[in-house]
């Protein structure tokens, strides 16, 4: 895959990082916002709670493409 470096680590980080997928996909814990204020903190919140798992999607989808 990669040679070990500062990228490798990186990767590495992320990858340990990834959140249960079973949570990331549980449809069950949607809900429509009471307000925006409460939108842009369920935005921030999940953005930084499951960064790993939306990179991993990310880089899937750049693949997928190529």
């Amino acid at each position: 895959m990669l040679p070990p470096g500062p990228a490798r680590q990186w990767l590495e980080a992320r990858r340990a990082g990834v959140r249960p997928w079973g949570s990331f996909l549980d449809q069950r814990r949607f809900g429509v916002p009471r307000n925006f204020g409460e939108l842009c903190q369920r935005l921030s919140h999940n953005a930084e709670h499951f960064q790993s798992n939306y990179l991993f999607v990310f880089l899937g989808l750049i693949l997928y493409c190529l």
